[in-house]
């Protein structure tokens, strides 16, 4: 139930409040979605999700992905400047569809996206790292499974590439998976893709 008992809509920021975990078990419709706290959002099967994905107001997880068939985002993954925080993981085996830009943090370990199971993740717009230097394991993307990812769209270290940044736009740590991807990649003192 939402504090004072009105869904957000199309006009709002929704925010899951400390202890608060949020489904959104129907297409939804906000302009951005952040967890505060202990507070976060949980996507359900077959849902879309149009919104911004904002990172956590500490360090947390803003949107936790558990589905088995499929799911879509709608909306860009922004990075704040909270270390140890991550903007999404997906925990499912599922299919994630993300429509828009994906993109890693400036302070250390705020991460874009978490794969963290196997299943496919399709992503059409930019995956782009920090453009800070010093900044250590702020990917926009890991994979921590055996996973397909397919990008259509540009892959960029850094907005900036002679930075001194240490994070790479899409790292993994898993040895068997698939990476497609459509478009520029570009590094910077950093690897665009550690694979």
């Amino acid at each position: 139930t939402w504090v004072g008992g009105i869904v957000p809509g199309p006009l709002d920021n929704a925010r899951a409040a400390a202890g608060h975990n949020v489904t959104i078990d129907v297409n939804t419709t906000v302009i951005n979605i952040q967890s505060v706290n202990t507070g976060r959002f949980i996507m359900g099967e077959g849902v879309t999700l149009t919104a911004n994905v904002i990172a956590p107001a500490s360090g947390n997880t803003t949107l936790l992905i558990p589905v088995s068939t499929s799911c879509t985002i709608i909306g860009n993954m922004n990075a704040l400047t909270n270390a140890n925080s991550l903007i999404c993981e997906k925990t499912g085996t599922g299919v994630l569809n993300i429509f828009g830009i994906v993109s890693g943090g400036s302070s250390t370990n705020m991460r874009g996206l978490l794969i963290s199971n196997t299943g496919t993740v399709n992503i059409t717009g930019d995956v782009i790292a920090p453009t800070l230097a010093g900044v250590n394991n702020a990917n926009a993307i890991t994979i921590n499974a055996s996973s397909t990812l397919n990008i259509l769209g540009n892959v960029y270290c850094s907005a900036t590439p002679s930075v001194n940044s240490v994070s790479a736009a899409i790292i993994s740590t898993v040895s068997v998976i698939s990476v497609n991807i459509t478009g520029t990649v570009r590094g910077g003192s950093q690897s665009a893709v550690v694979l």
